[in-house]
């Protein structure tokens, strides 16, 4: 190609530059992306082609060549499907009717480099988006493989033709058009990035301005509110019904704002708090400022404890104009301070029962020397005596009264130290069954009918077991006096049923011993006192009130857990739950 040939292709380089920046700076502005702007701009780049195409190169006759290669594959990069299909197909008819050998090739070029923008356009267009650097990297890989495709495209002419032609225009094809492309793509970019950021700003004064609008409307409404709160709004009428709630009122809640517009407060109440409610507004409206912790209801009716705080506003009358409440969801607080509240209960109980433990302790040594004195001196004057003789009789009550001293004396040293009976596996079926046989008796002899369901596949557990039947016997012997006491004679319901089951709870293997009986109950004012050492709603005459406080102790020993589930006048169950391994080593194995 000669020097004339170059200065025409630059010629008609900057004509397309000219062209396509023209119609880019015009056309973005004014373009809302509808699919009649997308066809009008299509026949407006297949114009700009053929204006391109008029002052092309020739080469040789019927071998043309232009910038049009660039024009329609920076379309299918920036403009995509419907102009570029438009566009391809105005130029190829036209570069029919230019006619000559390179008809097919040109053609062909023009739909490649087309197909192959678009290609970029829908995969890769993300990859030049990113920093200047980035963008001039590859917008020049992209004119660069659009051009060769161009070059390529050379062999669909006769071969001889054809290396003629890729000698000549093999150079300026590679050097000069990248660039071009390059330039006319960074132009498009910084335009478009331009028009982006003035839709935004547009965006954001339409936004801006109704904002500033709503708030103006909204200024006397939400002047009491903290607006940056993530609390519940809600406005009654004088009546007591809604005429304004927020989202966090809906998310509380779960309602639709609809569904709420317009009804009664009371309608949401917890049933309870309605009557409260009704006797209340009409002092929140006189008063004017109100703050009270109740219930309501969600969607779902589930209940909410909240925390309100209500102020009402005036008109310029001073007439009631409308309430501005702020309303809290304090369910989770509540929750927690009973657990709170709860913790300190059974700490409170662990020390009651670690101070009586080390006092046990010290007046049993104290008086279990006295008390074997009296005792043996009692059998001494009652071995002298005749066995009708009245000293006899004395003696006899002495020794009575010492043995429950002694037995007394017994509790609180077990109570205040850990037995030292030695730790092994035992079958809970066992236990049970030697309990029963020592107190089974006595229960019958009450009238009261023994039942048992153990379960045939408990597994054998960690415990020392006469501690857990002891355990079982104080809470059979409960149930034999609160039956005794509901039913002094025969009753078809005076029975004391004990079962045992397995179970599973966090990946740990239990078991559950039940003790229940249908008797008096357990009044609920005293059901977090019958743990505590010496506590007994029994005659003194009866019990010490160490029995409980003793199981209490013996159960927590055993890493297990002991509990009550009773309703006043209908029936009392305790549960004792231990696990089957309570991480205790084994003193020794067993054969």
């Amino acid at each position: 190609m000669n020097n004339e040939g170059y200065v025409s292709l630059i010629y008609n380089a900057a004509l397309l530059v000219t062209l396509i920046v023209t119609y880019t700076l015009i056309g973005l502005r004014k373009s809302k992306n509808t699919i009649k702007e997308k066809i009008i701009s299509g026949f407006i780049i297949g114009c700009i082609g053929i204006g391109i195409m008029t002052t092309a190169v020739q080469t040789s006759p019927g071998i043309i060549f232009d910038t049009k290669s660039i024009l329609v594959s920076m379309t299918g990069l920036f403009f995509g499907f419907v102009p570029t299909i438009i566009s391809v197909v105005i130029l190829s008819v036209y570069r029919i009717i230019q006619g000559g050998i390179g008809t097919l090739t040109g053609v062909v070029v023009i739909i490649t480099t087309a197909c192959f923008g678009l290609l970029w356009h829908y995969h890769w267009f993300d990859r030049i988006q990113k920093k200047l650097l980035s963008r001039i990297f590859w917008l020049y890989i992209f004119g660069l493989i659009i051009h060769i495709i161009m070059l390529v495209g050379m062999f669909l002419l006769p071969w001889e033709i054809a290396l003629d032609t890729l000698k000549g225009i093999s150079l300026p094809v590679l050097v000069i058009f990248p660039i071009v492309e390059t330039l006319v793509g960074l132009v498009i970019m910084e335009q478009y990035d331009k028009m982006k950021l003035f839709f935004i700003i547009q965006r954001n004064e339409k936004i801006i301005k109704k904002s500033e609008a709503a708030l103006i409307r909204s200024e006397e409404k939400f002047r009491l509110l903290f607006e940056d709160a993530p609390l519940g709004y809600q406005s009654l009428d004088e009546n007591g019904c809604f005429i304004a709630i927020n989202m966090a009122w809906l998310d509380i809640f779960g309602y639709l704002k609809e569904e709420v517009i317009g009804k009664w407060f009371g309608d949401f109440l917890e049933p309870k708090y309605v009557e409260v409610f009704q006797t209340n507004f009409p002092l929140f409206k006189n008063k004017g400022s109100m703050h009270v912790v109740f219930e309501m209801l969600k969607k779902n009716k589930e209940a909410v404890t909240i925390d309100f705080n209500g102020s009402i506003s005036y008109d310029e009358s001073g007439q009631f104009k409308q309430t501005h409440c702020i309303l809290q969801n304090i369910t989770e607080l509540k929750k927690a301070e009973k657990i709170k509240l709860l913790m300190e209960t059974r700490t409170i109980n662990q020390q009651k029962l670690e101070s009586i433990g080390t006092l046990a302790a010290g007046v049993a040594h104290e008086i279990n020397n006295p008390i074997n004195g009296i005792m043996n001196y009692a059998q001494l004057i009652l071995d002298m005596q005749e066995s009708n003789s009245e000293i006899s009789e004395y003696s006899k009550e002495i020794i009575s009264e010492t043995e429950k001293i002694s037995e007394i004396v017994k509790n609180l040293l077990q109570f205040s130290r850990h037995d030292k009976e030695e730790h092994s596996y035992a079958r809970m079926e066992d236990i049970i069954n030697k309990t029963m046989s020592l107190i089974g008796t006595v229960i019958k002899s009450d009238q009261i009918t023994l039942q048992k369901d153990i379960s045939q596949d408990l597994p054998r557990i960690k415990c020392r077991s006469q501690q857990i039947q002891q355990v079982i016997m104080n809470l059979m012997t409960n149930a034999r006096d609160t039956l005794n006491e509901k039913y002094p004679g025969y009753n078809e319901n005076k029975i004391c049923k004990v079962y045992c089951v397995k179970y599973n709870k966090e990946n740990r293997e239990w078991v559950r011993i039940t003790v229940e009986d249908h008797g008096t109950g357990i009044k609920e004012d005293i059901r977090d006192k019958i743990f505590e050492p010496f506590f007994t709603t029994k005659d003194r005459a009866k019990g010490t009130g160490l029995g409980l406080s003793i199981s209490y102790g013996i159960v927590k020993s055993h890493n297990g857990e002991i509990s009550v589930d009773t309703v006043e006048g209908e029936y009392t169950k305790f549960h004792v739950d231990l696990p089957v391994n309570n991480g205790w080593k084994l003193y020794r194995k067993e054969k």
